[in-house]
């Protein structure tokens, strides 16, 4: 194991943003405020204002010295061990009043044109990785930076029992708390993740009951109970491979850290950035390209 992620530089404040979560918790803020103005907006020029806002704030904020936006790919390695994994996502999506079919082109071409043109920041899209994969590739790879996480992701909760790691909430603006994360890591296994379609490992365990296990330690009567008609010792490995970022598998940890180390670090360029703000209509941009380049440039170093 490294000390530090990044072979040839000796970075103290690395950030690591979680692509996706942003990019839904901003898309929905766009929505709600166009909607209330009775904008029509299928470039979706708002949401692009504010999730590149959100992409330089966070960069001021933490006086990054690298940052990794770290991104989902479609065909993660998690539906090899359960098929089902997040298929609820396509139901829910379909229940908003955000036109997904249309937003996805839209939001392919922005991430495009922002690595391409943000060229010191990592835009890290891996093949079969969530962006979660490679949050968590980083995290157990470096003991020597400072790292700062940007999510509401409790997902990522876990990493902190890494004393080099915090997690910042983007939509509280507040760092994430956990007194024990290996235990809430445990309670979260127990009791599964309906957000991502993962059930319990029994039926009828939430919140409350996986506390209770865990307190009382009951774990091991609940696997022997072979009254349950449920393959309790089953679900759990399940969730365990599912949900606790240490069994990502080697292979996908070794794709992570290659791709950090072999990505191509380049400079920003004005002109590229004045033609990408005039492509998205982003006259916030125009106005303030200097001061984009000089924020930017920080993580050429």
């Amino acid at each position: 194991m490294t000390k530090n992620i990044f072979e040839s530089d000796d970075v103290k404040r690395l950030l690591l943003i979680d692509a996706h979560n942003s990019i839904f918790r901003t898309i929905a803020v766009a929505e709600s405020e166009t909607t209330k103005k009775g904008i029509l907006d299928l470039s979706y020029t708002y949401w692009k204002h504010l999730y590149l806002t959100m992409m330089l704030n966070q960069l001021k904020k933490f006086k990054a010295e690298k940052m990794v936006m770290a991104i989902d790919s479609k065909n993660v390695w998690r539906r090899d061990i359960y098929p089902l994994y997040k298929a609820n996502r396509k139901a829910n999506r379909d229940k908003s009043t955000i036109d997904f079919e249309k937003f996805f082109p839209v939001l392919e071409e922005y991430l495009t044109d922002l690595k391409d043109v943000f060229s010191p920041i990592i835009f890290a899209k891996i093949e079969r990785c969530e962006g979660d994969d490679i949050i968590a590739s980083i995290v157990q790879n470096d003991r020597q930076s400072q790292i700062t996480m940007v999510s509401t992701d409790k997902d990522l909760n876990q990493l902190l029992k890494y004393k080099n790691v915090k997690q910042f909430d983007p939509i509280k603006k507040l760092f994430v708390q956990s007194l024990n994360p290996d235990v809430d890591l445990q309670k979260k296994i127990i009791m599964g993740d309906r957000g991502d379609n993962i059930p319990a490992i029994k039926s009828r365990i939430g919140k409350k009951t996986a506390a209770s296990i865990i307190t009382e330690g009951t774990l091991d009567d609940l696997l022997n109970d072979i009254d349950t008609g449920e393959d309790v010792q089953k679900n759990l490995v399940r969730n365990t491979q599912l949900i606790d970022l240490s069994y990502i598998p080697k292979d996908i940890q070794t794709k992570v850290t290659d791709f950090i180390n072999s990505y191509p670090i380049k400079s920003i360029d004005g002109k590229n950035l004045f033609e990408f703000a005039v492509k998205h209509r982003l006259s916030n941009i125009i106005d303030d390209i200097q001061n984009i380049k000089n924020t930017v440039g920080v993580l050429n170093g």
